[in-house]
């Protein structure tokens, strides 16, 4: 049997399609926990609607302490001794629990571990993103995860992906890792929790498919400035370091928990001063450089875009940039000292050149047959800007 804990604070919106999608799992054997945390809209009243219509759920009403102390109640209020965690904005495919708790069950291990597909409001394109390790029973966790756990810099990304949702506990380590949690850590905390754990586990299975929908909202926590994220990152650090020090595998963990921390530190100078840490890369570009000699728009105002337009400058061609365009100009213009504006003003512009400054080729494209369709712009006045990122500070500091 399974406990799926679900923190709720003030998300009546998506909390139905969230309950819906973990009643609907073809795992029948689970108890469902509702924590509500504190909420001020309609989502406590919901919560103790599927109470009172289902068997199987639980409701918790607390005060609102934030998603460690949400999830540290519904863990010692649960019975099983597993335990799945879903954020209440996100939903599972029908089959999750019953693929996660079959590993389980076959192998006796203590985390299984599978797959998120992200995807974001508005926008039909999802990205999954899976563990960096292959699929199959770890069970010398020195030798095999931990070197690359947090961070795997071949990769330059997460070798065991922090998040608690797309995978499934065992209580009672779990129980032990929040004993010493700090509450109060409110970003990071899937970080602070996970790796943790894993040092209390004897084996680990990694399963290569995903079920988890991770929903990005245009107002979650993530697009919001937080003043007191330094002192979080402390929390966090710290928290880590004092499991990590004692450790056998402590030098490597600790240079993955550095760069774990410095990623953190630099979404804290993007989310509170708006300094996109992107633009602080080594970018390499290929485009025709006569285009520069004519009336251009450079669209795309992200890393790759600040990057390029700050070669263009170097170059002294910036004079014949005539328009910045992007699809969210109120966000860029915070980053950038230049009048972004929005992809519609772009009619008002003239221009013999639409410079496409995205990394994602396939996405760069999209844009530009897009523009091209909605403004009755020929496509070959589109120039496609090859480029390839460098994360200097990877290799410089780690």
């Amino acid at each position: 049997m399974l406990s799926v804990i679900v923190p709720v604070y003030n998300c009546e919106e998506y909390l139905r399609r969230c309950v819906d999608s973990i009643l609907e799992q073809t795992e029948k054997s689970l108890e469902i926990i509702l924590v509500d945390d504190g909420s001020t809209d309609h989502s406590g009243l919901i919560c103790d609607s599927y109470m009172k219509s289902e068997s199987t759920v639980k409701v918790i009403h607390k005060e609102n302490g934030g998603l460690i102390s949400a999830r540290i109640a519904g863990v010692k209020a649960a019975t099983s001794d597993w335990i799945g965690f879903v954020d209440s904005d996100d939903y599972i495919d029908n089959s999750m629990y019953r693929e996660l708790l079959d590993v389980a069950r076959k192998y006796e291990c203590d985390l299984v571990s599978s797959g998120i597909i992200k995807k974001k409001d508005g926008e039909e394109k999802e990205e999954i993103l899976l563990d960096h390790f292959s699929e199959g029973l770890y069970n010398n966790l020195e030798k095999d995860i931990f070197p690359t756990m947090i961070y795997d810099f071949d990769y330059d990304d997460f070798g065991l992906y922090c998040n608690l949702v797309n995978k499934i506990f065992r209580r009672d380590l779990l129980l032990s890792v929040y004993q010493s949690l700090d509450t109060s850590v409110t970003y990071g905390e899937d970080a602070a929790t996970l790796y943790k754990y894993c040092l209390r586990c004897n084996s680990i299975y990694i399963l290569k498919s995903a079920f988890y929908y991770y929903c990005i909202r245009n107002n979650s926590m993530s697009d919001n400035k937080h003043p007191e994220l330094a002192q979080n990152t402390y929390k966090v650090f710290y928290s880590l370091k004092n499991d990590f020090i004692s450790h056998r595998c402590r030098n490597d963990l600790m240079r993955q928990l550095k760069r774990y921390i410095f990623n953190i530190e630099m979404h804290y100078l993007e989310k509170c001063f708006d300094i996109n840490p992107g633009v602080l890369n080594e970018w390499k570009f290929c485009y025709p450089e006569d285009v520069l000699d004519h009336k251009f728009v450079i669209y795309g105002a992200g890393g790759c875009g600040q990057a390029l337009f700050h070669e263009i400058r170097r170059k002294k061609k910036d004079c014949n940039l005539v328009a910045w365009a992007d699809k969210a100009p109120e966000k860029s213009r915070r980053q950038i000292d230049y009048d972004v504006v929005g992809v519609e003003d772009l009619k008002d512009y003239d221009f013999d050149y639409i410079i496409i400054a995205i990394k994602d080729k396939v996405l760069a494209d999209d844009i530009g047959k897009d523009l091209s369709s909605r403004f009755d712009i020929s496509y070959e006045r589109f120039v496609f800007c090859d480029c390839e990122e460098e994360s200097f500070f990877s290799k410089a500091l780690f």
